[in-house]
């Protein structure tokens, strides 16, 4: 392996040496036998292992990186600034070849673990056996969930398995693994088990619902008496607070929330006083929500709290909902926020109340997280995030391999057609008018233990397995009542997602490339799967690799990837461009000092290097297909 080159070339010297030495002492041992057999072996091998080092640093040389820049003169709602442009070609003379094999996915990465979190773990710990301690990718031994609350008590995901890459795993022992989860929490003081294998979070000083509200009393006051509504049995669970962030409002707001005390108990009132320096709409909104998170885990220091804009409703089982899935947040280290929203939530397609799913795309409006989570926030919270702080939650590469949970039919209902990015008229205004609102009363969710990773992508295999592969193509003709796998690329998830009424813009409400749809018209269910991310579920001639021969190079100002690779001699090859289009991708090469950030423009990625504009010194990606035609003018 070539980055394992330098390191080949010091074992060979090693054991050539060592040969040596070991024929030297033998020999003044007095021992009568002749050591130029092994001598002759060990030099073959040393000569062997530095050809093959040679070889790898070749190899390397392949994968050098270097820096682009580019001049641009662009509106801030697309990208202005110069930049920093990241370019993938390849080789005139190596054309592209398809993987043929599917590898699994790695493991999430570690965060340190708290210490109160340490002194639970020499309490509650029992030793695992050596095959529980190692890496289970690509095995078909199940973990026990004894052991999973093991790690997400001490919060190591680095000793977390997952399914991805093996079509097998543990599933079916739901009842079983959720008495063994309860036993273990009845240790703590955060949960207590109640009957149908549910985990609720109790008292009132561990999760705060926090109500974002700008200066629309109307708005305030319809989404309050929608959270009144609720079950007093649910109401009793939570602080209530509304935070106010535009003070010539405050009089009219703080009015609209003393009349709501009596039927939302303790409801406290916060204001943000203090002036953002940038009056972009899309700084303000992030700082109140900043102002509101340090409130809540902070200064109250809650364990959980819950975030929701005054633009919406909120559905019977709203607070259920969140008193239901909260102890997933502590159990399974992949998971970060529990959000009652479903990007693809529209009337025409979704039915099933009860079924919940997991997803990499943050959904927002009304969504819950850990107080640990929002220290791991905090410190790269963007000065100027440039689409939205809910973007920079997406793409800026802060919670990698960390996910969501969501419900099919939603549990908010966005109502305001006033907003700063909802328009009266205007398409999302009516995409959102469009979205179902679930119906369903508290307490019938039942056990959520199947969302647990491994068993949740031990599922999804298994459904994956039993559907019929189609391509995109294919879509108009399946049929109702039947399941179909259908791999996809993202240069055709536009015009793909805009046939099926879900959003077209991006894969919302995928996990690892993985979006589950119903046919508009068939209703039949439809797994949409990314070629280049969900190979833990397709067959290995329908995914697609990064190619070996990739180089990625500098182009000089207003140079399109087409024009620098033609240039040097080379092709530029966009489908190889998606593989770049990441934040951790642009942190292995650029500094990236003001973080990670989502844009807009036929010129990213990139990373910006002018002082003068307001991402300065962010690495951008896009929501977009990159294309190798992409420049500034």
């Amino acid at each position: 392996m070539p980055i394992r080159a330098p390191t080949e070339r010091k074992s060979a010297h090693r054991a050539l040496r060592a040969a040596r030495g070991g024929q030297k002492e033998r020999k003044s041992r007095g021992g009568a036998f002749d050591d130029s057999a092994n001598l002759r072996r060990a030099v073959a091998v040393a000569g062997l292992l530095i050809f093959l080092s040679i070889f790898g640093l070749a190899l390397v040389r392949m994968h050098e990186v270097a820096v682009a820049s580019a001049d641009e003169d662009r509106p801030l709602h697309r990208f202005s600034g110069p930049d920093i442009r990241v370019m993938s070609q390849v080789m005139e003379e190596a054309p592209l070849t398809a993987a043929v094999k599917a590898s699994p996915r790695p493991p999430p990465a570690s965060p340190p673990p708290s210490p109160d979190a340490a002194a639970k773990v020499q309490k509650l710990r029992k030793p695992a056996s050596s095959a529980a301690a190692g890496s289970l990718v690509g095995s078909d031994s199940p973990k026990h969930a004894a052991e999973l609350v093991d790690q997400a008590i001490d919060k190591t995901p680095a000793s977390s398995k997952s399914l991805r890459g093996s079509s097998k795993g543990g599933s079916g022992k739901a009842g079983a693994n959720m008495t063994r989860l309860q036993e273990r929490r009845s240790a703590t003081s955060t949960f207590i088990s109640l009957h149908k294998g549910d985990v609720l979070p109790v008292g009132t000083d561990l999760v705060t619902l926090v109500v974002i509200a700008h200066d629309k009393a109307d708005c305030l006051k319809k989404c309050l008496t929608s959270l009144a509504e609720s079950r007093d049995e649910d109401k009793k669970a939570f602080k209530f607070a509304v935070s106010l962030d535009h003070p010539p409002a405050f009089s009219n707001l703080e009015a609209v929330a003393e009349s709501f005390k009596s039927s939302l108990p303790g409801l406290e009132v916060w204001k943000k006083t203090e002036q953002s320096h940038m009056n972009a709409a899309v700084v303000k909104i992030s700082e109140h929500f900043r102002f509101a998170l340090t409130e809540t885990f902070e200064r109250r220091e809650n364990e959980f709290a819950i975030f929701l804009e005054t633009d919406l409703v909120v559905a019977p089982d709203f607070l259920w909902y969140f008193r239901a899935s909260a102890w997933l947040l502590r159990m399974d280290p992949t998971l970060y926020c529990i959000s009652a929203w479903n990007d693809n939530g529209n009337k025409d397609l979704v039915f099933n109340d009860k079924r919940i799913f997991r997803t990499d795309y943050f959904p927002g409006l009304g969504w819950m997280i850990e107080r640990k989570t929002w220290f791991e926030l905090k410190p790269q919270w963007p000065a100027f995030p440039s689409t939205g702080w809910d973007h920079w939650l997406r793409h800026g590469g802060i919670l990698e391999d960390r996910g969501c949970i969501s419900p099919e039919v939603p549990r908010t209902h966005h109502f305001d057609e006033h907003g700063t990015n909802v328009k009266k008229k205007s398409s999302l205004a009516k995409t959102l008018a469009n979205m179902a609102l679930s119906k369903l009363q508290p307490e019938s969710l039942g056990d959520l233990s199947y969302l647990m990773q491994e068993e949740y992508e031990s599922a999804l295999q298994e459904k994956a397995k039993a559907a019929t592969l189609i391509q995109v193509a294919d879509i108009p003709q399946t049929q109702a009542a039947t399941t179909y796998l259908v791999p996809y690329s993202r240069e055709e998830y536009t015009k793909m997602a805009k046939s099926l009424k879900i959003v077209p813009g991006q894969p919302r409400t995928h996990y690892h490339g993985v979006v589950e749809t119903r046919h508009p018209t068939t209703l039949a269910w439809l797994i949409l799967a990314d070629r280049r991310m969900s190979g833990f579920i397709l067959p290995p001639s329908e995914v697609w690799r990064p190619s070996l021969q990739r180089l990625v190079g500098p182009a000089r100002p207003n140079e399109s990837c087409e024009d620098f690779c033609t240039r040097s001699g080379q092709r530029c090859v966009a489908k190889e461009l998606a593989f770049i289009n990441q934040c951790n991708f642009l942190r292995t090469h650029f500094s990236c000092e003001a973080g990670c950030g989502q844009n807009l423009g036929a010129d990213l990625p990139c990373y910006v290097t002018s002082s003068k504009r307001d991402t300065s010194r962010q690495c951008l990606t896009t929501d977009a297909a990159p294309t190798c035609s992409g420049k500034h003018p």
